[in-house]
């Protein structure tokens, strides 16, 4: 039963995971970052390749990045 009730809670978890592309379709690198989605370039260039938490954590430091905390 505990195994089932942990399983369940991190399925649970991984919905709720932002997995969204932030891409906006404008593309402008300064500094390393792009000004439309605010992502790094390796960011970009592996979006495809990592795994939905990964990409749920890239979108926090989009996010971070939007309210000038800039996170690399």
């Amino acid at each position: 039963l505990i195994r089932w009730v942990r399983s369940h809670v991190q399925e649970e978890r991984v919905k709720s995971y932002n997995t969204s592309s932030p891409c906006v379709k404008v593309c402008r690198i300064e500094n390393g970052i792009c000004k439309g989605c605010f992502r790094t370039l390796g960011e970009i260039g592996g979006w495809r390749n990592y795994t939905d938490q990964q990409k749920h954590e890239i979108n926090i430091k989009v996010m971070e990045r939007k309210n000038g905390i800039f996170s690399t």
